[in-house]
C-alpha cells in the first residue's frame, strides 16, 4: 500500500475436523481503518464456487478442505484502487 498507508492484515486459521481427514479453515483480511470496499477470494478450482466476493466487513471466508493451496485475494479499496495478494 505504500509508506504511511493504513495497515491491513491477511491471515488464516485451520483446525482439524472430527474425522481428522479434513480441516475447517478460514482466510481473512483485517481492515481496522475501514478503507476496503470488498475482497474477492479466489480459491482452488475444486471449490464450488471457486471465487467469492465479500462486500462488507468482516472480510472472512470459511470452508472445509483436505489440502493446501495458494489463495489469491483481490482487494478493492473505497477510493477505487485495487491490490492483489497471494496468501
Amino acid at each position: 500500500l505504500g509508506r504511511g498507508a493504513p495497515t491491513i492484515t491477511v491471515g488464516n486459521t485451520a483446525q482439524p475436523t472430527e474425522d481428522k481427514n479434513t480441516y475447517a479453515w478460514a482466510v481473512y483480511v483485517e481492515d481496522p481503518s475501514g478503507i476496503i470496499a470488498s475482497v474477492t477470494f479466489c480459491l482452488h478450482k475444486t471449490f464450488d464456487p471457486p471465487q467469492e466476493t465479500i462486500s462488507a466487513p468482516p472480510f472472512i471466508l470459511k470452508r472445509r478442505g483436505w489440502g493446501t493451496f495458494d489463495i489469491k485475494l483481490k482487494i478493492l479499496f473505497k477510493d477505487g484502487r485495487k491490490q492483489d495478494y497471494l496468501h
